[in-house]
């Protein structure tokens, strides 16, 4: 049986679970040094730079959910 392939919220696709936890893991340690005020400005420069990627709708959270994580949280 063929194996499903998952997509990060970025669109682009990885070969499951492990592959995005070890992309929020470096996210994650990245954060603090990003210099990006909130998971919204984040999510908004990302869009304009890429704007032909999919939209994702869930993106913000995502990115919050790293910033919380490097916070301690």
């Amino acid at each position: 049986a063929a194996r499903a392939r998952c997509a990060a919220p970025t669109g682009l696709p990885h070969d499951g679970e492990a592959a995005r936890t070890r992309d929020f893991d470096d996210l994650v340690a990245l954060w603090p040094r990003c210099g990006f005020d909130s998971a919204q400005q984040a999510a908004d420069e990302y869009r304009l730079a890429y704007p032909d990627a999919p939209d994702d709708p869930h993106l913000t959270d995502w990115i919050m959910g790293i910033a919380e994580r490097a916070a301690g949280g």
